[in-house]
């Protein structure tokens, strides 16, 4: 196998390791593991949400599906000026549930989910949703970032949030009405 450029995300729980390519290509096939955008190193738990001991003293918390959406929320939190009230979360594959030792950890917060835009990601937002109204979450809400989609607009439509975050990167509190995250 050549040798790529990646990065990869962890927490301090040591739960989990996930690896991206840097140039955004995809990880080739090799024994029983076909082509991924994505890899988790071996005895990587997927269930585990990334940076949920970190968030332990925030009250808030962003829920998102993968790597680069957990990058775009902790971006802007930075940007918006709200490092100390809010904390990105994410859950590294919309195929995954919350595991039930991290569930404890949302008990009294203001979980809000971001989901992709797609079936798998709807999906998976409803479903960590129940888990954390379950796991006694102060409050859960979503943002759906297809209301930011403009009929007739040359702009492809959001599917997640990275999506978002280049057509407002001089703000992101440019419509108070639809993006709430930080209010």
């Amino acid at each position: 196998m050549a040798e790529v450029e990646a990065f990869g995300l962890t927490d301090k729980s040591g739960e989990i390791l996930e690896l991206r390519r840097l140039d955004g290509e995809l990880f080739p096939s090799g024994g029983t593991l076909s082509q991924r955008k994505s890899h988790a190193v071996k005895g990587s738990n997927k269930k585990w949400p990334v940076g949920i001991q970190e968030a332990e003293s925030y009250n808030n918390l962003i829920l998102v599906e993968g790597v680069p959406d957990f990058l775009g929320a902790f971006q802007i939190i930075q940007v918006e000026g709200k490092a100390g009230l809010f904390a990105p979360v994410g859950m590294l594959s919309a195929g995954s549930s919350i595991d039930s030792q991290a569930l404890p950890l949302f008990e009294g917060k203001h979980v809000r989910i971001v989901p992709h835009v797609d079936q798998a990601g709807l999906k998976a937002a409803k479903s960590w949703a129940e888990s954390l109204k379950l796991a006694k979450a102060k409050k859960v809400d979503f943002i759906d970032l297809s209301s930011f989609n403009v009929t007739g607009s040359t702009c492809p439509p959001l599917k997640d949030l990275c999506d978002f975050l280049p057509r407002h990167k001089d703000g992101f509190q440019v419509d108070a009405k639809k993006w709430e995250v930080l209010s």
